[in-house]
């Protein structure tokens, strides 16, 4: 019934397949449940955030936290409702995060100006595959084929953030299909490594 416990919990809860961003993956799962059980989970990391004051105060050397700077840009947001799930503080050098948080501010902002969406959810982790993030709304949806996107001109915004988080080393992945809502995922496999990434030619 302690910190403890409950932290535990939570761990069991995120260490299933039932997390909101793997639900999505499954077409059986309609949008506005996926959104909603983000949602949950959302209050329920706050809610253990508030229960156990263990996280460091100041952040590493050099570091700063890609969950505050999410909330910060979700904030900013005042057309469409955002819910940030981070699973801790995530701790990466600052211009990754800059990057990083300005691709997901244009996610938003696609989901802003073209889905129609009620509801947009960011979600970001960082595991054994690497980091990732993603940006999901339970807007219209699109039938996403790059060369088609680009012959109409409609994909300067994507191609944008794709750029980024390659030259970060990742790839971006969407995930939409019309009347499904949209799924941004950005995956970065070495978060805060590699020359292209250090500014100083990268470690020895």
């Amino acid at each position: 019934g302690g910190p403890a416990d409950a932290l535990d919990a939570i761990g069991d809860w995120i260490d299933t397949d039932e997390t909101p961003r793997e639900l999505g993956a499954e077409a059986s799962v309609p949008g506005p449940e996926v959104l909603r059980l983000a949602e949950m989970a959302a209050e329920q990391e706050r809610a253990l955030r508030a229960l156990i004051q263990h996280e460091p105060e100041e952040p590493p050397k050099e570091r700063a936290s890609l969950r505050d700077a999410l909330d910060a840009d979700a904030r900013a947001v005042r057309e469409v409702p955002v819910t940030v799930t981070a699973l801790g503080p995530i701790w990466l050098p600052e211009h990754e995060i800059d990057e990083v948080t300005a691709a997901v501010r244009q996610a938003l902002e696609n989901v802003v100006q073209h889905a129609a969406a009620t509801h947009a959810v960011v979600f970001a982790e960082e595991g054994e595959q690497g980091l990732v993030v993603s940006v999901r709304d339970d807007g219209v949806g699109f039938v996403y084929e790059e060369d088609g996107l680009r012959s109409r001109g409609k994909f300067g915004l994507l191609e944008s953030m794709k750029g980024r988080i390659e030259d970060l080393g990742g790839r971006m992945t969407v995930r939409s299909e019309p009347g499904s809502g949209t799924e941004v995922e950005f995956l970065i496999p070495e978060p805060g490594l590699g020359p292209d990434r250090a500014g100083d030619g990268g470690p020895p």
